[in-house]
């Protein structure tokens, strides 16, 4: 489906859904004082890197106009297992409460939030196990089980290098990913914001222009998470129907009176 309206309309929301430089240089200033910080406060506690990933990381983080609660993850890198996964969380909430007395830090599974300005950081502790043939065997991060915290194997860097790999196309993905993320934010968060990243990434197709691959995605929905059928429904109804109304020339207004029943206006 090619049509200039579509395309003007999915460009300029999300250029609106991404964070605007001032926001992320905001961003980037406080997580330098925090890793700062950190280093200096876990120097002796083989500390080896603090660093960012995630959402903001990879460039596909919803402005917070958007989305007030969007948060900034810090992976906080250890050589050695030197105490269990609760104690590391213990020593980040201690870490919190003494350097940032004022905001309101709290441990959310498995993380410990620091919020500073109304910016949301969470701190995982991880644990680094050194070069292996296996790039899930490098890193381990808490994952509550039951009552208990244990170390599971990750790979933090998962989505962030797919990304990397469309060279040419980099920018029309994140905008995709961007207009999902905010399709499933108006719908009551019903995916995981990793799945839906995850899901774009997989079906994106780096020839063609950013409407096609939104109304592809569209088309993809119906074999994704059965427990969403009616929503997914719904978006993929509104989709046909601005097909017909392009096919029979029906004019801007009609395109976007239904573009706007997937992706509304930011108010």
């Amino acid at each position: 489906m090619n049509d200039s309206t579509t395309l003007t309309y999915l460009q300029a929301l999300s250029t609106q859904l991404r964070m605007p430089a001032t926001e992320q240089q905001k961003i980037e200033n406080s997580f330098k004082l925090i890793k700062e910080k950190l280093v200096s406060s876990f120097f002796d506690d083989g500390l080896r890197e603090v660093k960012l990933f995630g959402s903001f990381d990879r460039g596909t983080l919803l402005s917070r106009k958007v989305y007030s609660e969007s948060d900034v993850d810090l992976l906080i890198v250890f050589d050695e297992k030197k105490w269990e996964a609760q104690t590391y969380l213990n020593k980040l909430k201690q870490f919190a409460d003494q350097n940032y007395p004022r905001s309101d830090n709290y441990q959310d599974h498995p993380t410990i939030v620091l919020e500073l300005s109304n910016i949301k950081f969470e701190l995982t502790p991880c644990i680094y196990k050194g070069e292996t043939a296996f790039v899930y065997e490098k890193y381990l991060v808490p994952i509550k089980e039951s009552a208990t915290l244990q170390w599971q194997k990750t790979e933090p860097n998962l989505l962030k290098n797919k990304i990397s790999k469309f060279v040419n196309t980099k920018d029309t993905l994140i905008q995709l990913i961007l207009l999902f993320k905010y399709w499933n934010l108006k719908n009551q968060s019903l995916y995981k914001t990793f799945e839906v990243e995850q899901f774009i990434i997989d079906h994106f197709d780096y020839e063609e222009a950013l409407d096609y691959n939104f109304f592809k995605i569209i088309d993809k929905l119906r074999y994704a998470n059965n427990e969403q059928k009616d929503l997914n429904r719904s978006t993929q109804k509104h989709k046909k129907n601005i097909e017909v109304i392009i096919y029979n020339e029906m004019g801007e207004d009609h395109i976007l009176l239904e573009l706007k029943k997937i992706l509304p206006d930011i108010l």
